[in-house]
């Protein structure tokens, strides 16, 4: 159940969120360190609500909720369930030499995400494609389209060679306390959060976060 949808964004939505994702990808409070980041590679990412507060993005709240919207009716129209809310939303950045190694996305203490998204804002670099191990399915992004299927596919991102691959991954999950819109969304124990642990250059960010809320 793998769907791609070309043109699926404007190139004005896209448009801006390639500026908002270069003019504040060096901020950590908006896009915390990633461990790829720490060693070295051309990766960032603001993970919401996992790592960052949506508040921190209000400036793109109104942009952040339409295509929300947008790939949650997409969500519905492919399972025939309604009664689906987006509960994570990410602004990422890969660089040369970045890869995202095989796996599925509803991993351990990520076991609500039930459908998964990702909007391909730009297509001039090499390399990058999306790549499905059971479905034996590749695809080569084009700039405004999106790709959609289940949380529990495994794939991988091939090796950026050249240029920046700047897309917008979204999900979502049957859950519906796990609504990212909600007033008061679920902030859940840092170690209790998917893929992080102690070496996670983000970990103390977590921690604060979790004390404080």
């Amino acid at each position: 159940m793998i769907t791609v949808i070309e043109n699926f964004i404007s190139e004005e939505d896209s448009a801006f969120f390639i500026e908002y994702i270069n003019k504040n990808k060096d901020n950590k409070d908006k896009f915390p360190l990633t461990r790829g980041e720490a060693k070295g590679k051309v990766r960032s990412e603001a993970n919401i609500p996992e790592l960052v507060d949506l508040k921190q993005h209000s400036d793109a709240l109104d942009k952040i909720k339409l295509v929300s919207n947008k790939v949650l009716e997409q969500f519905k129209k492919m399972s025939g369930n309604d009664n689906l809310v987006i509960c994570s939303f990410w602004m990422a950045l890969l660089g040369p030499t970045t890869k995202i190694p095989m796996h599925k996305d509803d991993i351990k203490f990520a076991e609500h995400l039930y459908l998964s998204c990702v909007v391909y804002l730009n297509e001039d670099y090499d390399g990058g494609s999306i790549t499905f191990r059971d479905e034996e399915f590749t695809y080569k992004p084009k700039k405004y389209s999106a790709i959609f299927f289940p949380s529990s596919y495994y794939h991988e991102v091939e090796t950026i060679d050249n240029g920046v691959r700047i897309t917008l991954p979204v999900w979502a999950s049957k859950d519906e306390t796990r609504d990212m819109f909600l007033d008061n969304p679920i902030i859940t124990d840092p170690f209790k959060t998917a893929g992080v642990d102690e070496n996670d250059p983000a970990l103390s960010y977590l921690i604060d976060r979790y004390n404080n809320h």
